[in-house]
Parts: structure tokens; sequence; C-alpha cells
């Protein structure tokens, strides 16, 4: 017995004709509204979409070619160690599958990481050009410790210069950092050592074309 098979399959015909009933006398178009990136139809059918395979253009099944899965992820901002173990360890349980650390220069790994399994998580740091390096060699030193491999650990250290100089008004990036940077990625090739956070635009009141629009000119 098939699950849905006492339900009878409408058309899209009748689909609209029960919206237009359900409207009570206002137009179809009344539900169209204008965002700040143009109009928006909640009414979508089949018929509307362009379709394609998964990740070709104009992606409407997704960018992933194999599957669809998605990282819960969480993002965390404690800065004691006991309590943001804790944190994690409530989020893990909970669901989630992504660690977003924001707070690191001055936390333990074997505090904040009691418990937690890094090999089959991904795990995310955000740096700046002061601490990139001693973040990177702390994770490296830790993942060593604790017996992962290196070529396990997926995240990444979530720097991005452009989102420093605009928020700090200088960038103390050099060479040292860059070089460093690099020699990370090869040691740790599931792990990314750039992003682009365009919060700081939607912060300061950009709307989302505009925020869109920054984000693409941080790469």
């Amino acid at each position: 017995m098939k699950l849905f098979e006492e339900f009878k399959e409408s058309s899209q015909k009748e689909w609209e004709e029960k919206i237009i009933q359900d409207l009570k006398g206002k137009p179809f178009e009344s539900l169209i509204w204008e965002s700040e990136i143009g109009k928006v139809n909640p009414v979508s059918f089949n018929t509307d979409i362009e379709h394609a395979n998964p990740n070709e253009f104009p992606y409407t099944r997704g960018t992933k070619e194999f599957n669809n899965a998605w990282d819960i992820r969480q993002q965390f901002k404690e800065e004691n160690a006991e309590n943001l173990n804790q944190k994690l360890l409530e989020a893990l349980k909970g669901g989630v599958n992504a660690l977003e650390i924001f707070v690191v220069s001055t936390l333990d790994f074997d505090v904040v990481f009691k418990d937690v399994q890094l090999d089959i998580i991904k795990i995310y740091f955000h740096i700046n050009s002061s601490n990139c390096i001693e973040i990177g060699k702390n994770l490296i030193a830790y993942c060593v410790k604790m017996g992962y491999t290196l070529e396990s650990i997926q995240g990444g250290l979530l720097f991005d210069p452009v989102k420093e100089l605009a928020t700090t008004g200088g960038l103390k990036f050099d060479e040292a950092s860059v070089e460093y940077l690099k020699t990370f990625s090869l040691q740790m090739p599931q792990m990314h050592t750039f992003g682009v956070d365009a919060s700081i635009y939607g912060n300061a009141g950009a709307n989302l074309d505009t925020q869109i629009a920054c984000a693409l000119t941080h790469g």
C-alpha cells in the first residue's frame, strides 16, 4: 500500500482555482510582493522551474552531484574553555555536526575538545592576521597528540582579510602568515584557510544584493 494513494492528485489548474477561491475576490497578483532584490511570487508550480541535473546551471537541484547532505552548523562565542566544551557537547548531542568557534587564541584545546571527536565532524575557527599561525600550530599539535590523521579533519581557519581591513582599518597579514597557511593547507587538505564574511555589510545597513556584491569583491 502506497502512503498517499488514497489522496487524489490535483492538477495545476485545480490548485490555481483553489487559490483564487481562497483570495475571496482579490486578484492573484495580490500575492506577489516586492523584495529588495525584485518581485517574489509565493506560488510556484513544477512548470515554473527550469529543470537541470544536480550541480548544473541554473542549480535548481542544488550544487551537489552525488548527494544533498547538509551540515548543521552552530556558532560559539564563549570565552571560557570549560563552558565552551559543555556547549559543544550539548550541541553535538542535539544533532549539530559542524562547529564554528569565534574566540580561539586563549583557549586550551585539551579542555575545549574533551570528549569531542574531531574526525567525524567539521570544525571552523575564526582567525585574524595576528593569531592564524598560533591557532594553526595548536590545532595540528592537538590532532597529532590525539592520534587523528591530519587529512581526516574537515572545516577551516576562517580568515577574511578584506573584512579585517574594513572593520579595523588595518591589516597585519604578513608574508610569514601567508606562507604558513600554504603549509597548513598541505598538512590539513580538508581545512579551508580563507573565508568570506559579508555580515559586516548587513550589520551596517546594506540590503541583500549589496551584501552579495560586496562578498563577490572579497574573492
